[in-house]
């Protein structure tokens, strides 16, 4: 079965404040919990599927990326560079040998040469 928008779940606009959003979580989230309806599976479904919304639009970083890339966004970010963040060194067994790291503040990620270090001489 196909997930549904999450702004459709929580009945709010794509520009929707935090505020509004937890607003309209609360209210879905009262109308279909488990403890208001008992034994009701579909309600169940749907009290599930509010929570799992909200828990992403709440968000920011996670918000951002569902907002470009849909549910397919599920699981990006696992890896998120940032200033604060060490350099993410990533050696490859393809021809070139790559290493990436932040390029700016922001995090963005660049790629270059990456060259072992020799070995010390015995």
């Amino acid at each position: 079965m196909a997930k549904r928008d999450y702004y459709e779940v929580l009945g709010v606009d794509r520009s929707a404040s935090s505020e509004e959003l937890k607003k309209a979580y609360r209210k879905v989230a009262m109308k279909y919990h488990p403890d208001r309806n008992p034994g009701d599976e579909e309600a169940e479904e749907k009290f599930k599927e509010a929570s799992e919304a909200f828990e992403v639009l709440s968000d920011q970083g996670k918000r951002q990326r569902y907002d470009q890339f849909g549910h397919s966004a599920e699981g990006l970010g696992a890896v998120e560079a940032s200033a604060e963040n060490e350099a993410l060194i990533c050696s490859t067994t393809s021809r070139s040998n790559l290493k990436m790291q932040p390029s700016a503040p922001r995090g963005n990620l660049t790629f270059q040469e990456w060259k072992p270090a020799t070995p010390a001489a015995v």
